[in-house]
């Protein structure tokens, strides 16, 4: 008997009982039609972080209030060119909406980078 696997796709939510190699093809053929990626199955530990004491970059300066992060978006945005970037919306401790765009394999070294420093 195979194991049952939840997988969501587009955002629908697809049971399969496949093999992993099965259910591996499947996604890996539709990864390049993905336009969201949610962080909740993507990086839930990323998404539960609040109230960080690490500053949004690109916004220190010297003698001035430091705006730390606040939270993350719920959602990566793919975006449909060559090099796939996404966009990471981080809300800042000002209240304000900061956009980032991750390219190549900035998603991951930064999205490890900002992990290692939330665990607890």
């Amino acid at each position: 008997m195979r194991p049952s696997l939840l997988v969501l796709l587009h955002g629908r939510p697809l049971t399969l009982s496949l093999s992993r190699t099965q259910v591996f093809r499947k996604i890996n053929k539709n990864l390049p039609t993905l336009t969201l990626l949610e962080l909740q199955y993507v990086s839930p530990k990323l998404l539960n972080a609040k109230d960080l004491e690490l500053a949004i970059p690109g916004t220190y300066q010297t003698g001035k209030r430091i705006v730390r992060i606040a939270s993350f978006g719920a959602n990566l945005e793919v975006f449909t060119s060559k090099q796939r970037p996404r966009k990471l919306r981080v809300h800042g401790s000002d209240g304000v909406e900061y956009n980032f765009l991750l390219k190549g394999a900035s998603p991951l070294s930064l999205l490890l980078l900002l992990q290692s420093r939330t665990r607890g």
